[in-house]
C-alpha cells in the first residue's frame, strides 16, 4: 500500500535509468535476428537430425519472441510510470506548499493537521476559511494517493506477468526472426498503463484539481483527445486544458446536433394529416432548440478562432454544456491560470450563447484592457488581468413564457448561483496560488452572483453588482466576502435597479444596503486626469464602443484590488 511518505520519496530518475538498460537489452536481443536467420537448416538436410534441429530452433525463436514481448511490456510500463511519477511529484509539491503557507502539515500517512495549536479562540470567519483550506488539502491528498496507488498496481501487474512469462505467448508457428520487433511492440501494448478514473460527478473542485495535477502530461493529453467530456466542464482543471477539451467537445456536439436536426426534418417530411400536423408542431419546437444550439456553437467558433481559422491564444473556452434547453458556456480573455487578477462576469435576463456571448466577451475584453491600463498608471505593469464571461446557467427570457416563473421564483438564479460558486472555486483550485478574484454580476446575473456568495465560501475577494434587482440578501454581512469589499452601480433611468425598492423579492436594494459601496455612474475625472462618461439605462454599464465610462473605470479599479471611492463628477 502506497502511503504519503512513499509518494514524497518517489523519483523518476531511477526508472528512466532502467528504461535505458532495457533498451540496451532489447537492442541486443534484436541483433540475434541475423544469427537466428543464419541458423536455418539447409533445404537439402532431411531426416531425424534435421527435424530435431528445426524443433530446437523453433523453441529458440519462441523464447526470443516471448523475451522481446516481456522486455517491450516492462520497458513501456516503466517509462510510462516514470513520466507519471512527475505528475505525482507536482501534486505533492503543490500540496506541501499550500499546507505550509496555510500552517498545516500532512503526516506520513496522509492526515492533514494544524501545524500550530493555540488556546486563543479563532474568529469565525477565519476558522471557516481554514476549514475550507483543510478540506481542500484532504481532497488533494486523497486524489494524489489514488494516482500513486494506481501507478503502483499497474506496474506490479506488468512485472508479475513478465516474471511469470504471461505477457505474450509465442505459438511456435512464427519462425521469422524479423518478427522480434513486432513482438516487442505487442508487449508494449500489454505494458500500457490505465488512467485512474476521475472523481465522480459532483466532486469538489479540489478533488478534480488533485486528480488532474497528479496525472502525467501524456495521460492528460490522451484524456483531452479521447474523452474531452471528462475534462472540459470539470471545475478544478486548469483553464488551458479545459479549453482544449471543450473545443473537441464543440466539434463532437456540432456533428451530433446536425445529425439530430436532419433526422427531425426527415421525420417531419413523412408526416401527413391532422395527426401529422400536431406531431410536426412538437418536432418543430425540438428542431428550433437544436438549431439554436447549433447557432451557439457557431458563435463560440467565431469567438475562439481568428479570421484564418486558427485557435486564438488570448481566449479560453472554460466550459461548454449542451444539455438543457439552451447551450451554456464560459469564455475567458487572458490567461486565467496565471493572471494576478481574475474577474468573472455573470450576465442576466435574455442572455444566450448564440445571441449575447460574443458581445459580452468583447465587453469584458475591453474591461480587462482598462484594468491593465490602470495597473500601468499605478506603476504595477508587472501584474496581469484575466476576465471571464460565465454563462453557465439559463437565465429567463422575456420572449419565453416558460421561463417567466424563474423571474418570480428566482429558481434559475438559485441553480446558477451554486454552479457559479463551483466555478469560482475551480479557478482557485486549479492554481498553485490563488488570484485576486472579483465577482461581477449584472441584472439577474447579480442575483445569481449574490446567491453564490451567500451560500458558499468561494475565495472571491471583491464583488461588483450593477443594475441589480437584488442579491438574495438584506446585508453585505450575509455575503461570504471580506468586509467592505462589496460595490454596486445604479445608473440613471435603470428600472431594474429599483425593483428591490418596490418588491424586496430578492432582498433589499443593494444601493441602500449596509456595508455596500455605492459607486458613481456619472461623469468623472480620474486621478490620472482622464475623463470618463456617464452611464444611463440598464445596459450601458459595460460597452465595447470606444467610450470609457465611469462604471467601467470603477469596475477596473475594483478588479485590480484598488477601488477608487472618490466620486468627482466632471464638470
Amino acid at each position: 500500500m502506497v502511503t504519503w511518505s512513499d509518494a514524497k520519496r518517489w523519483e523518476p530518475g531511477p526508472l528512466h535509468d532502467l528504461v535505458g538498460e532495457l533498451n540496451s537489452e532489447f537492442n541486443e536481443l534484436s541483433d540475434t535476428s541475423d544469427e537466428l536467420d543464419a541458423s536455418a537448416a539447409p533445404a537439402e538436410w532431411t531426416g531425424g537430425g534435421s527435424e530435431a534441429a528445426a524443433n530446437r530452433r523453433g523453441d529458440l525463436v519462441d523464447q526470443c519472441q516471448e523475451w522481446a514481448g516481456e522486455i517491450g511490456a516492462v520497458r513501456r510500463a516503466v517509462g510510462d510510470v516514470a513520466d507519471a511519477v512527475t505528475g505525482v511529484q507536482n501534486a505533492v509539491r503543490e500540496i506541501e506548499s499550500l499546507a505550509a503557507a496555510q500552517q498545516f502539515v500532512v503526516t506520513d500517512d496522509g492526515t492533514v493537521m494544524e501545524a500550530l495549536c493555540t488556546a486563543e479562540p479563532v474568529p469565525g470567519e477565519i476558522q471557516t476559511e481554514r476549514n475550507r483550506i483543510k478540506a481542500e488539502l484532504v481532497d488533494r491528498v486523497e486524489q494524489c494517493l489514488r494516482q500513486a496507488k494506481d501507478l503502483d498496481a499497474d506496474l506490479a501487474s506488468v512485472l508479475k506477468a513478465a516474471a511469470a512469462g504471461k505477457t505474450v505467448a509465442a505459438d511456435g508457428e512464427s519462425t521469422e526472426p524479423s518478427s522480434l520487433g513486432a513482438w516487442g511492440n505487442t508487449g508494449a501494448i500489454a505494458g500500457s498503463l490505465s488512467i485512474v478514473a476521475p472523481p465522480p460527478v459532483g466532486a469538489s473542485p479540489a478533488e478534480n484539481a488533485g486528480w488532474w495535477t497528479a496525472l502525467s502530461s501524456a495521460q492528460r493529453a490522451k484524456l483531452i483527445e479521447t474523452n474531452p467530456e471528462l475534462v472540459g466542464n470539470r471545475d478544478g482543471v486548469v483553464a488551458k486544458d479545459r479549453s482544449a477539451a471543450n473545443l473537441k467537445l464543440a466539434e463532437k456536439a456540432s456533428i451530433s446536433l446536425k445529425s439530430e436536426a436532419q433526422a427531425i426534418r426527415d421525420k417531419m417530411a413523412n408526416l401527413a394529416g391532422p395527426g401529422g400536423e400536431l406531431q410536426k408542431s412538437a418536432l418543430k419546437q425540438d428542431l428550433e432548440r437544436i438549431e439554436a444550439k447549433l447557432r451557439s456553437l457557431d458563435s463560440i467558433d467565431q469567438i475562439m478562432h481568428d479570421r484564418n481559422g486558427n485557435v486564438r491564444s488570448d481566449v479560453q473556452l472554460m466550459s461548454l454544456d449542451m444539455t438543457g434547453d439552451r447551450a451554456k458556456a464560459a469564455v475567458a480573455n487572458g490567461d486565467v491560470d496565471n493572471a494576478d487578477h481574475v474577474a468573472v462576469f455573470a450576465p442576466g435576463m435574455n442572455s444566450t450563447v448564440d445571441g449575447s456571448l460574443g458581445g459580452y466577451v468583447n465587453d469584458t475584453a475591453d474591461l480587462r484592457q482598462h484594468a491593465q491600463d490602470e495597473l500601468i498608471v499605478m506603476g504595477r505593469s508587472d501584474e496581469s488581468v484575466a476576465t471571464v464571461t460565465w454563462l453557465g446557467y439559463e437565465p429567463p427570457q422575456t420572449d419565453d413564457s416558460d421561463t417567466w416563473l424563474d423571474v418570480v421564483t428566482g429558481d434559475a438564479a438559485e441553480d446558477g448561483g451554486q454552479k457559479l460558486a463551483k466555478f469560482y472555486n475551480g479557478i482557485d483550485a486549479a492554481r498553485p496560488t490563488d488570484p485576486h478574484m472579483t465577482a461581477l454580476g449584472h441584472s439577474y446575473g447579480s442575483l445569481a452572483t449574490g446567491i453564490a456568495l451567500r451560500d458558499n465560501v468561494t475565495g472571491v475577494d471583491d464583488a461588483a453588482f450593477f443594475g441589480s434587482p437584488g442579491l438574495g440578501v438584506d446585508s453585505t454581512s450575509e455575503l461570504r466576502i471580506p468586509e467592505g469589499h462589496a460595490f454596486t452601480w445604479e445608473a440613471r433611468e435603470d428600472p431594474v435597479a429599483d425593483v428591490a425598492n418596490v418588491t424586496e423579492r430578492f432582498g433589499l436594494d443593494p444601493a441602500g444596503m449596509e456595508g455596500m459601496h455605492h459607486m458613481s455612474t456619472e461623469g468623472y475625472q480620474t486621478p490620472s486626469g482622464e475623463s470618463t462618461e456617464a452611464s444611463t439605462g440598464h445596459s450601458e454599464y459595460m460597452r465595447n464602443d470606444g467610450v470609457f465610462q465611469t462604471s467601467e473605470y470603477g469596475m477596473s479599479r475594483v478588479i485590480i484590488g484598488s477601488p477608487d471611492l472618490r466620486p468627482n463628477p466632471a464638470g
